[in-house]
């Protein structure tokens, strides 16, 4: 009896034992799957995330190259420009157009006080009078400074009495061009240079005077 029950349960652990393995071979089959799956889904992320790379720094390539023409284009125009207006002598032309008795008559009439009237004044707009004056008074300072033994810590003398000038010259001239302005004067800034230039001769004689006289 007791043979007879274990024949009969024989069997059963067998056809169990059998079902336990095919189920082991189907999680290993899945497992297997799932592993490669994810294994593929990698690789595809890193070659997208790869791609996505390449194409980026593409784009800022072709960028970059698009801002460098643009900025050289820019450039270009702005130094053409520049050249224009500065090789083109029409430009100046009539601001230096001028007779040597007219420069002479001005001067001369720079060291005559006049008389307030209501009649409107003509100002001349020529610039070659007032520069050679500059140029004169950087001269009587070059001279003075060098005949002094003035010495310059920073730069050279030259270079520090054309600073002077110009510096003067332009920037009283500036501040004359402001007031006149708040005050709704009709004056424009090349007459505002040219008198202001005209002005500067009484320094010259008066630098050249006292350097005559041993005073400075």
């Amino acid at each position: 009896m007791a043979d007879r029950t274990d024949w009969q349960h024989q069997p059963q652990s067998q056809t169990s034992s059998v079902i336990d393995l095919d189920d082991m071979e189907v999680i290993d089959n899945d497992a297997s799957d799932y592993e490669s799956e994810f294994r593929d889904s990698r690789k595809s992320d890193e070659g997208r995330y790869s791609k996505n790379e390449d194409d980026n720094e593409d784009v800022r390539q072709r960028m970059g190259q698009h801002v460098t023409e643009i900025m050289w284009q820019a450039g270009k125009q702005q130094a053409k420009k520049a050249w224009n207006l500065y090789g083109n002598i029409d430009i100046l032309r009539p601001y230096f157009d001028v007779q040597p008795y007219e420069v002479r008559n001005r001067l001369i009439e720079s060291l005559i006080p006049r008389k307030a009237s209501v009649q409107i004044q003509s100002i001349p707009r020529e610039l070659y009078g007032p520069t050679m004056v500059i140029f004169t008074l950087i001269a009587l300072l070059l001279f003075q400074m060098k005949s002094s033994g003035h010495q310059v810590q920073e730069g050279t003398l030259m270079g520090t009495s054309f600073l002077v000038c110009f510096s003067y010259w332009f920037g009283a001239s500036s501040a004359i061009f402001l007031l006149s302005y708040l005050c709704n004067i009709q004056v424009t800034m090349i007459q505002v240079l040219s008198m202001l230039g005209y002005g500067l001769f009484g320094h010259c004689i008066v630098v050249n005077k006292l350097r005559a006289l041993g005073l400075m």
